[in-house]
């Protein structure tokens, strides 16, 4: 090991007693030096030897006085960089000034050369800010050449700031067994040129050529800012040649500085991520700052998600309310440390309870109602038609009825694509609740009701990539209903922040649809995730299909036949002004929720379809059943 090296392994106080032993022997040399170029002497007969070790002592204590207190040795001697330099010159000007002033109050500058003072000015530059770069310089070199040696071939792709920094956070991390080869970077302008001694190799598009050439065995992935078509090209290349894959998490962590530890397995939420939502700030902090928001389902996915992004902007008085205590607590403690200045009250109520709904409404009189409380599960829905309708319908109805009597201002009801054309019992009964909506915008005017629609979110609950996340972990096989089913994704942060960005909009009565870009195959999300779990699909991890469940669909539509979506000023937020809702559709709702839950499934469907007339139930006979009513 090198002197350099061995001198960055000592001891903190070690490292700083010998730079200041280095500064005290520049300053002393430096001062001695000047008069020598100045004069060719060292100690100038023309001046009494106990007056210029007099000014010298008061350049030396300047100097050194004015380098600390400009913060010299604050600065971390292994990454000397322009802003110790700007420290050193602030330095050195401070300690010259005070120098030159002190011995013009002692005698005018009599007998003193002037010039002096700037040849030991450009000395002291020269010796301080020199010695420290030329120690980095050196010991970078060393980091370099301890770095080529005979261990994992890594390739990073990305020449940028994250590049940057992990190259030099793997140099500065002891027993590392990498080697790192080349970087690749898309950019023109960084081909054939050289990071900090090596070399930018070629494009994404050259990554198989390179892997081979070079015989690469890890991949790290350092830009941070790549889109989800990126990543998943890379995924590709890097799963055709067997090679391991880690990435840099997003722009955050380049703010908070990059590290080895913040590489990370490529998440499902990375190839299947979307661009950022620019959203109306202003508009929304006009709509919430100082007002009472009220959530229902606010201890669930997307109802918690809205819970925390409403607080940040500042509401006098928040309302959670949700039928499951764990979930309130969950979602209450959560917010309590987050957000601990926002006032809140946690409400455990059943929104399918219209008296206990009613009450709260009335007592509490909240200017904003955001309702995500719903049953959102497929199957289990097709199974327990009674709860969904009570639940998605009823509970729908009790609260935007509460809404209208209590004059709230803005209701927003969360619905589902699974709405548009349904096959199942879920989604007719979501598709229902937007009609209770439109039909309570006639009724009450004053209150403006929005309805936003989007499809799936990533993590949610029910959401496949954690049920293919424990499949994989299991050791397979992983179940899809079919090769060739399809679905929208979003994440549930984005889905929050556009149904906030959509309850600005319009007047009341408008359906709101996301824009969730292009749909995603569902055998192709499981193979990705098996793939960064380092497993083979069929080999390691079997697929299975199990054929669709009932009322499954094989592709989700965000648009209803009937629906015309019109662009709003949000380039992800669509708009259609719904159609008229069925003439006798309050006196048939009235029947669906009436409806006792002794009656057949069969009998549920039927009458569900009465109010959603695109929603088609199979097997459903228009039998005796109808009249005969429990």
């Amino acid at each position: 090991m090198s002197v350099v090296l061995a001198l960055s392994n000592l001891s903190h106080w070690k490292k700083s007693l010998i730079l200041f032993l280095f500064d005290i022997v520049a300053i002393i040399a430096c001062y001695f030096l000047s008069f020598y170029l100045r004069l060719e002497t060292f100690t100038p007969e023309f001046m009494e030897k106990k007056l210029f070790y007099t000014y010298f002592a008061i350049c030396f204590l300047s100097q050194f006085g004015g380098l600390y207190f400009c913060g010299v040795y604050k600065g971390i001697l292994r990454f000397a960089s322009t802003h110790d330099l700007v420290r050193i010159i602030k330095g050195i000007s401070f300690g010259v000034l005070a120098s030159i002033i002190i011995i013009f109050f002692l005698n005018r500058l009599d007998g003193y050369p002037r010039s002096i003072f700037v040849i030991n000015a450009i000395l002291m530059l020269t010796t301080l800010g020199g010695g420290r770069f030329a120690y980095r310089i050196i010991r970078d070199r060393e980091l370099a050449k301890r770095c080529n040696s005979n261990g994992q071939r890594v390739l990073i792709i990305g020449a940028g700031v994250a590049g940057e920094r992990l190259i030099r956070d793997i140099r500065n991390s002891d027993n590392l067994d990498i080697n790192v080869v080349g970087f690749i970077d898309d950019s023109n302008d960084k081909q054939g040129k050289v990071l900090h001694g090596i070399p930018i190799l070629g494009k994404i598009s050259d990554l198989p050529q390179i892997i081979s050439e070079k015989e690469i065995s890890q991949i790290l992935i350092a830009i941070p800012s790549a889109t989800s078509g990126e990543i998943r090209v890379i995924i590709k290349y890097c799963s055709d040649a067997k090679v391991k894959f880690k990435m840099l998490p997003k722009l955050k962590t380049i703010i908070e500085g990059t590290s080895l530890d913040s590489l990370q397995a490529i998440k499902p939420e990375d190839f299947l991520g979307r661009d950022k939502i620019e959203l109306e700030n202003n508009k929304l902090i006009k709509l919430i700052k100082g007002k009472s928001v009220l959530i229902t389902g606010a201890g669930g996915s997307i109802g918690s998600e809205l819970v925390k992004q409403i607080a940040s902007l500042s509401p006098s008085q928040m309302y959670l309310i949700d039928a499951s205590e764990f979930n309130l607590y969950a979602i209450d403690k959560e917010l309590s440390g987050i957000f601990p200045q926002v006032e809140k009250k946690c409400i455990i109520c059943d929104v399918r309870n219209t008296e206990r709904v009613m009450e709260i409404f009335h007592r509490l009189k909240p200017e904003m109602v955001l309702h995500a409380a719903a049953y959102k599960h497929v199957p289990l829905m097709e199974a327990n038609p009674y709860e969904s309708i009570q639940t998605n319908i009823k509970g729908t109805l009790n609260i935007s009825e509460a809404c209208g009597r209590n004059n709230v201002s803005n209701f927003v009801l969360v619905s589902t694509d699974k709405a548009v054309n349904p096959t199942n019992v879920m989604g007719a009964t979501k598709r229902a609740a937007e009609m209770v909506c439109l039909s309570r915008q006639k009724k009450y005017p004053e209150t403006k009701f929005t309805i936003v629609r989007f499809g799936n979110v990533l993590g949610s609950s029910g959401s496949v990539i954690p049920l293919f996340r424990e499949q994989i972990k299991k050791g397979g096989p992983v179940t899809i209903t079919h090769p060739d089913i399809e679905r929208f994704f979003m994440s549930i942060p984005e889905a929050a922040s556009l149904i906030l960005e959509a309850s600005t909009m319009g007047n009341g009565g408008e359906i709101f649809i996301l824009d969730m870009g292009q749909p995603v195959k569902i055998l192709d999300l499981a193979k990705h995730m098996i793939t960064l779990a380092g497993m083979k699909v069929d080999e390691d991890i079997k697929i299975k299909f199990t054929g669709l469940r009932p009322g499954e669909k094989m592709y989700e539509e965000l648009f209803r036949t009937e629906e015309k979506p019109l662009p709003t000023h949000h380039p992800k937020v669509n708009v259609s002004r719904a159609d008229e809702v069925l003439e006798n559709f309050e006196n048939e709702l009235e029947r669906l929720i009436s409806i006792k839950s002794s009656n057949s499934d069969l009998l549920f469907k039927e009458y569900l379809s009465r109010i959603v007339v695109e929603y088609r139930a199979t097997n459903i006979e228009t039998s005796e059943a109808s009249d005969n009513i429990q």
